[in-house]
């Protein structure tokens, strides 16, 4: 119809659209395929980094098997063999010998017990590192009549943690117990484990002798504790002004929990 209400010769004609659905819009397209691209590759990255750290890890075995394995079994024969020439003419250094050689293996089933633990990944956790700080801190500090108590902040045995980081913080640990009852003539030991924020601190400190901070640098034993926590990316610091104190501090990864037992 025309505006005089007269049927109009043309028909009338409506020009539209319609657009494809969103998913099938070229900047949609484009933006899933940027993302499936930057999913396979953080996947990648991921199992790349997973498959270093094993290559990491199994170096440092075979390292740790033949330095500490290595060098107890070479003692243990070269003991072995000087008692046997021994035996008959000087009896008393041959049960000297023979106590030695006794010693070096109860060292070197230990050496072996921690190094299955430190690998095995059921154990990946605060719960298992601290179960285990438990028993060589009753085995070694107990043994020197010292009294020790350890004690937790909220959701620390609930943190995950790889097998590196389990066995280095075994081992800085071990070290520091093993300090205090060698060398620190105390009463008493206080071990202190906490989860602040993005951290994971602990603190070892006695009631003993202190030692002399400018000597810290002649220990192998506390340079040794010192590039592990270095290598978690972490630190360590002494104090030995009133007793020994022992703070570590370790970043934690982020989101990472134990599994529910």
């Amino acid at each position: 119809m025309d505006e005089h209400g007269q049927k109009s010769a043309v028909p009338a004609a409506i020009e539209f659209e319609i657009l494809p659905p969103i998913w099938a819009r070229w900047w949609f397209i484009a933006l899933a395929a940027a993302l499936a691209t930057a999913g396979i590759h953080g996947a990648y990255r991921m199992k790349l980094e997973r498959q270093l750290e094993l290559e990491r890890l199994r170096a440092r075995i075979a390292a740790d098997l033949h330095d500490d394995l290595g060098a107890s079994l070479s003692r243990v024969a070269i003991m072995s063999e000087s008692a046997r020439l021994e035996m008959e003419r000087s009896p008393e250094e041959s049960r000297a010998r023979l106590g030695e050689i006794a010693s070096t293996a109860r060292g070197m089933v230990d050496g072996m017990s921690d190094l299955v633990w430190s690998i095995d990944p059921r154990k990946d956790d605060m719960r298992s590192l601290l179960r285990r700080v438990r028993e060589f801190a009753s085995d070694v500090l107990e043994a020197q009549g010292i009294d020790w108590r350890l004690e937790m902040g909220a959701g620390v045995e609930e943190l995950a943690l790889d097998a590196s980081a389990r066995r280095h913080l075994f081992l800085i640990l071990k070290e520091a117990l093993a300090n205090a009852a060698r060398h620190a003539q105390c009463r008493n030991v206080t071990i202190r484990a906490e989860a602040n924020g993005p951290e994971l601190t602990i603190c070892i400190a006695d009631d003993g002798r202190g030692f002399d901070e400018s000597a810290i640098g002649l220990g192998n034993g506390l340079e040794n504790m010192r590039r592990r926590a270095e290598e978690m990316g972490g630190s360590l610091a002494f104090d030995g002004r009133s007793g020994a104190r022992l703070l570590l501090k370790v970043p934690l990864r982020k989101g990472r929990r134990a599994p529910v037992a």
